[in-house]
């Protein structure tokens, strides 16, 4: 999977994990692989790591894991923060909403609620947004999950389909419930 976010959020922002015990609980609260895999993403591209260094001071624990469909060609990133208070979740989505303005053709499923935003500023990654209570969660689909720079360079400007629109939608759906 290829660098994902200029703003550091999603794929390598987190730097080594944490510390065990509360922060190791994050990594259960991510999309698991039995659902990526229904989802059409059956490989684990990167597995579930938990961090206490988010770069982030109010919300300073966060855990990512990235599946792949290699045949595909393409990524399901999923990614979330555990923040001080609601308040800091939503500061955490507003900095990154500057870089990765929302866009209206992206809706996002009703069900994460009004303040969910889909952007696809940082194509060939589309990407869901919000919070939930103290989460931060982000979600996304890369379209050019390649590891070859010449396949990348044919690859950068693939479309999100309405099938991996549909899969981004339940993918979020599932993360979300996790958070409960």
């Amino acid at each position: 999977i290829g660098a994902l976010m200029a703003a550091g959020l999603l794929t390598g922002a987190l730097a080594g994990s944490g510390p065990a015990g509360a922060t190791s609980s994050l990594a259960h609260r991510l999309l698991p692989a039995s659902a990526a895999r229904k989802l059409g993403f059956p490989s684990v591209a990167n597995k579930a790591t938990v961090s206490s260094k988010t770069g982030s001071k109010n919300c300073p624990t966060g855990a990512e894991v990235v599946y792949q469909n290699k045949k595909a060609l393409t990524g399901l990133i999923v990614e979330i923060f555990l923040c001080k208070s609601p308040s800091a979740a939503k500061s955490l989505i507003n900095e990154y909403q500057k870089s990765y303005a929302p866009n209206p053709t992206i809706t996002p499923p009703k069900a994460l609620g009004a303040g969910a935003v889909g952007s696809n500023a940082g194509a060939p990654v589309f990407v869901y947004y919000w919070t939930r209570g103290s989460y931060g969660a982000f979600v996304a689909i890369d379209t050019d999950a390649t590891t070859n720079s010449r396949l990348s360079t044919l690859n950068r400007h693939n479309p999100l389909t309405p099938a991996l629109q549909s899969s981004l939608g339940q993918a979020a759906i599932e993360q979300n419930a996790a958070l409960d």
